[in-house]
């Protein structure tokens, strides 16, 4: 057993030879399902809580701050995609009548309207305002928001010449002409 030092396992008590390399930390543990079990005690000294997931029943340990948040009732991500998929009730998108799954507790599904992507979003708010004659106020802002932007620029041609600052100000001036964002 040359370069192995004797130790005593954190758990159990029960002696075993480890590399002083292979030491990590103030115990040592003979096997992992010792290191595990040590664990699991060690949390529930410190306040956590065993529980079960909603999906699968799993049992899972639930640290003070997780309790505190109401949160970690899933052991795992696809338990949690799981379980939405089963509660998910079927949507129409506002704009461009595609059928979307929305999870049926969240604030997506009791609003009046859905859509599938912020682009059906944009493109539904940009009908609704030039069938009523008016200009969307998110639009008008966005284009204050450019003029200040190219009014600050004037004075500094080298800036005014790269792609980038080309692209703004041709959104400007589709700003001034009405045109899309």
């Amino acid at each position: 057993m040359t370069g192995k030092i004797k130790y005593f396992c954190g758990y159990c008590g029960k002696e075993t030879y480890k590399y002083k390399s292979a030491v990590h930390g103030t115990n040592v543990f003979c096997s992992i399902k010792c290191k595990q079990n040590f664990m699991i005690e060690s949390s529930l000294q410190k306040g956590s809580i065993i529980s079960s997931c909603k999906q699968c029943g799993k049992e899972m340990l639930i640290s003070p701050c997780y309790q505190k948040k109401g949160s970690k009732k899933f052991c795992s991500k696809p338990c949690l995609d799981e379980y939405r998929k089963e509660r998910s009730i079927n949507r129409v998108c506002e704009n461009c009548g595609k059928t979307i799954s929305v999870y049926s507790s969240s604030d997506l599904a009791k609003l009046d309207r859905v859509f599938c992507s912020q682009a059906c979003y944009y493109e539904y708010r940009q009908k609704k305002y030039s069938l009523e004659g008016k200009t969307d106020p998110k639009r008008k802002n966005v284009c204050s928001i450019l003029q200040t932007h190219y009014d600050e620029l004037q004075d500094d041609p080298e800036r005014l010449s790269t792609s980038f600052m080309k692209k703004l100000i041709g959104t400007k001036k589709n700003c001034i002409n009405g045109g899309e964002i």
